[in-house]
């Protein structure tokens, strides 16, 4: 096992047992991690050995021949360590030094008595080199013991909704002489010990000339052994300002780390004399520093880029007085964002325009081969952008697609380019996809072309996996031309995935040897299909380099030319910007500059998601055209039979979601329960608190109780609020639903939840069928195994604070696949029958 551990660059040492304990802490387990120097040799005897380079050890108990050893460095920084027989019990030794980034000349003398070989492993790990893996770590959430406990609870509420992915969670209460920074692996654990710990006046400083000690937070945070610091993120909430204004050295640790630090200061501050220090601390390690009012923090903290936007692509720090105009440093974007599926993490400064104003997108940054070139884009649109395949309505139609999804997506690159292009490439766009029908891959540029199609991303990934680029099956001659053609027409033959109005995406290496691409652009147009490719800039063969552009061009597609390690980030000769038109005519324009009088062909285009946003925004309520008499009861359970019998869209297994004003003034409900459940439809309703007409309150509420679904009265003004947490679009599969009638006080218990995974699952409870809230005590939902266990309790306090006095409580639970016991602690006031719904969902 020593020579397994020296030809694999570990350590092997021979210790006496009593020893164990004191050697296992000095071995490279959690701080020195990273081998950055590795060196296996054989001695004996005395002498000198010239090293490739770098620490020091030894073979044999009892150590009887080891003298000493002398390791040297030369070089601008030299530097020597020795050790003799005294030093050390054992065969391992462990020293710290500084290096620099300059080469270093190594030498070892050593002396051992007798002419045995030894064989020494000499190693050098960095302590402070930290490589932050992609995704963050750790997140810190930090708080002053100056605020209130509703602040803190409805701000920590709010980020627990995005940071949910971190591996680390870590909380303190600070500005207070007791501070206790805690670490958990889930939101559970992290949640009861920020409520075991919130805010108390009488354990806080009592004088306000007292500064904050948030800089003791950030220092016992790096120097702790429980949770990986390299690459986390802090948040603070600050409410006493520090009295210290030299942030040197907390910077240098922010930086040497990695670290992100966010931090939001009261704009009512408690103490403290430096109102810039932690802003300043943030403008200095590329967070994020903002002064809000108490009541504001909870909104503001949904901004911060603590999950999807947590990776800091363009940073800057700039003073400015008066009025003026400074430039600022170029932004190049590292990667492609898709703004239509991001929403705000990708919007830059927008101009909002009207009728008769201008916007203007102007590109200027370097190629590899001109100077800087611009581009400029005044800007408008004739009516509503269309959905993507009535941009292809042409003449020759010999299908109809669908209106409200698209039908296939193929992906299909040439067996020329390097595995890891494809698999990046299709990674970044798979985390931006819609939901469609099926999904096709294929490899071409190789004699053995296999279409294969698929419904979920998953089975596609393992398609790539066994199907990516190998160089012993492509064309071994760079005067072969690419077979993408054969590629996209045995695409539209294939019987088995629908074709009509696809989407092709298309990475080529090769170039086509064809130049008549009249063929395939009629097949792509015929079927209303959209084509993307995305050329190589250093092709592999063929003669025709504009032959697929010209197929994007004719289609209304889109034809970049990329280098390949550009091909996940379109860093060639593709500009995008994302921008609002309002629903007026625009006059277009552009002006162009380019070097030479060559002819360029530029493709223009602008897209939008779907037609449903225009639909709505064309149907919104209109008092004049509803019901005049608040007698009248709601139409909605015509709505739903409406959907049911329609033959434009498939129904089974839909999603229906409902925001209902006015009650409906029928009773039964069976017949639609009956519906629903034979087309396995999910159905859930947001029901108004202050309703405009009908009679029947409870008749959707015991709809959606009786097909598993969810159902909520709240106030209009927190409908925004409410339907980001229901199954919508993350957590869409149901894996727990039980409705259960309960009155006073009491403990229930539920039918057993055996989780599919481990995984954290989204808890929903329904537990009043009415407004207002004017029974509801509290709630307690339990699950427990004897592997574990755990709840999650709210009050009619949590009611009114933080979920906008409406009937509905959310939570994620952390659940191994394991069998629990589920029981329900509740207590009402009075004895009314009290309906509630009680749900678990998952996101996969």
């Amino acid at each position: 096992m020593y020579s397994v551990a020296s030809k694999t660059n570990g350590m092997g040492v021979f210790e006496y047992d009593e020893r164990f304990n004191d050697i296992i802490k000095l071995l490279p387990l959690y701080d020195w991690i990273y081998p950055v120097y590795a060196s296996t040799i054989q001695v004996s005897g005395s002498g000198a050995e010239i090293l490739p380079f770098f620490t020091l050890l030894h073979p044999i108990v009892p150590i009887d021949s080891f003298q000493n050893l002398t390791l040297s460095w030369y070089g601008e920084y030299p530097g020597y360590v020795s050790v003799d027989a005294n030093d050390e019990d054992g065969t391992y030794i462990r020293k710290g030094f500084d290096f620099y980034e300059v080469d270093y000349k190594m030498i070892l003398a050593y002396n051992y008595l007798g002419q045995d070989v030894q064989n020494l492993q000499i190693r050098i790990y960095n302590v402070t080199f930290c490589i932050p893996r992609t995704q963050q770590q750790t997140f810190l959430f930090a708080y002053s013991n100056d605020f209130s406990p509703k602040t803190v609870l409805d701000t920590w509420n709010r980020v627990t909704i995005a940071i949910r992915y971190y591996p680390w969670l870590g909380s303190v209460r600070f500005d207070t002489s007791n501070m206790d920074m805690k670490f958990h692996r889930n939101s559970r654990d992290a949640n009861s010990t920020i409520l075991g710990n919130l805010p108390n006046p009488n354990q806080g400083f009592q004088n306000s000339s007292i500064g904050s000690n948030v800089f003791d937070v950030i220092e016992t945070f790096f120097s702790n052994a429980q949770a990986p610091v390299c690459g986390s993120t802090i948040f603070i909430l600050l409410k006493r300002y520090p009295n210290t204004a030299d942030i040197s050295r907390i910077v240098s640790i922010i930086r040497s780390h990695h670290a992100i630090l966010h931090v939001i200061t009261s704009a009512t501050p408690s103490g403290g004399s430096q109102p810039k220090t932690m802003y300043f601390v943030a403008s200095k390690t590329n967070g994020m520093g903002a002064f809000e009012n108490d009541e504001h923090f909870k909104s503001a903290i949904g901004w911060f880029p603590v999950y999807m936007e947590n990776s800091p692509v363009y940073a800057t720090t700039i003073q400015v007085s008066g009025s003026g105009t400074t430039a600022l440093p170029d932004f190049y974007p590292s990667i492609t964002l898709d703004c239509s599926h991001l929403s705000r993490s990708c919007v830059p400064i927008i101009q909002k325009l009207a009728e008769g104003e201008l916007g203007r997108f102007v590109v200027r940054r370097r190629t590899k081969n001109q100077e800087n070139k611009s581009k400029e884009f005044n800007g408008t649109y004739v009516n509503r952008v269309p959905s993507y395949w009535k941009a292809n309505n042409y003449n020759d139609t010999s299908c109809v697609p669908p209106t409200t999804f698209t039908p296939t997506f193929l992906f299909a690159y040439s067996n020329d380019f390097s595995p890891k292009i494809v698999l990046d490439t299709w990674n970044e766009y798979t985390s931006y996809f819609n939901y469609y029908s099926y999904y096709g891959s294929v490899r071409f540029d190789t004699e053995n072309m296999d279409i294969q199609f698929h419904t979920n991303i998953k089975d596609v990934n393992s398609t790539l996996a066994n199907n990516l680029p190998d160089p012993n099956k492509g064309f071994q001659n760079s005067s072969i031309g690419s077979n993408v053609f054969d590629a996209i027409e045995k695409f539209f033959s294939n019987t088995q995935a629908p074709v009509c109005g696809s989407i092709i995406l298309i990475l080529l290496k090769r170039y086509p040897n064809e130049a008549d691409n009249s063929q395939v652009v009629s097949l792509i147009r015929s079927h209303h299909a959209s084509v993307y490719v995305i050329t190589s800039a250093t092709p592999s063969g063929g003669s025709q380099p504009k032959t697929m552009y010209s197929v994007a061009s004719k289609t209304n597609g889109m034809g970049p030319f990329e280098y390949d390690e550009h091909f996940t980030d379109v860093g060639g000769t593709l500009s995008f910007v994302r921008q609002i038109f309002n629903g007026v005519n625009y006059n277009m324009n552009m002006d162009f500059n380019y070097l030479g009088q060559d002819v360029q062909s530029l493709q223009i285009r602008m897209y939008n998601t779907e037609d449903v946003n225009a639909t709505i925004q064309y149907n919104l309520p209109d008092p004049n055209q509803g019901f005049q008499n608040s007698s009248i009861g709601s139409n909605v359970f015509d709505v739903i039979e409406n959907l049911f019998s329609n033959t434009e869209a498939p129904v089974c297994g839909s999603i229906i979601f409902i925001l209902l004003k006015r009650y409906p003034n029928e009773a039964d409900t069976s017949r639609l329960v009956s519906l629903i459940r034979s087309h396995h439809a999910v159905f859930h309703v947001i029901t108004s608190a202050t309703p405009s007409g009908g009679t029947q309150p409870k008749a959707m509420y015991y709809l959606a109780s009786k097909t598993n679904a969810m159902a909520a009265f709240e106030y209009d003004y927190h409908f925004g609020d409410t339907i980001g947490w229901f199954p919508i679009f993350n957590t869409l599969y149901p894996v727990y639903a039980t409705t259960i009638q309960v009155s006073g006080s009491g403990t229930k218990t539920l039918p057993n939840f055996h989780p599919p995974i481990e995984l954290q699952y989204l808890i929903m409870i329904s537990y009043q069928d009415h407004v207002p809230d004017d029974s509801f005590q509290s709630l307690t939902f339990r699950w427990a195994n004897p592997r574990d266990s755990g709840n999650f309790r709210f009050d009619s306090g949590d009611v009114s604070d933080h979920w906008g006095n409406g009937t509905i409580a959310i939570q994620w639970g952390n659940f191994l696949n394991v069998d629990y016991n589920i029981t329900l602690d509740y207590t009402y006031s009075g004895h009314d029958v009290q309906n509630l719904q009680i749900r678990l969902y998952s996101w996969m």
